[in-house]
């Protein structure tokens, strides 16, 4: 599926079912880092799994998303999807996004 913010569009996963559990990837990763973790816990949890702007299957901005940038993109497809109260996991730089 995908998600547009700002004219991009952001791909991503939704499978399972339960608790709300987002997982970001780390610099030149994409939602592949997580998918065996995400297979041992769909039954308990709904896991988000997000590519990056420029990542995996997302397309390559054509403008600078600093930290910031990313975690104001977080937050968008969090609200517009109305995920509530999610746990997010971050690896890397996926962590630093998730820290801001």
């Amino acid at each position: 599926m995908f998600y547009t913010y700002c004219g991009l569009k952001v791909y991503y996963e939704k499978i399972g079912k339960g608790i709300p559990i987002i997982f970001l990837h780390g610099w030149g990763c994409s939602t592949e880092t997580f998918k065996a973790v995400a297979k041992d816990i769909v039954e308990k949890y709904t896991v988000y799994l997000i590519d990056f702007p420029g990542f995996g299957r997302s397309i390559e901005p054509d403008f600078i998303i600093n930290i910031k940038g990313m975690a104001d993109l977080l937050n968008s497809f969090i609200c517009d999807l109305n995920i509530v109260n999610p746990i997010i996991v971050g690896h890397s730089y996926g962590g630093r996004v998730a820290g801001e």
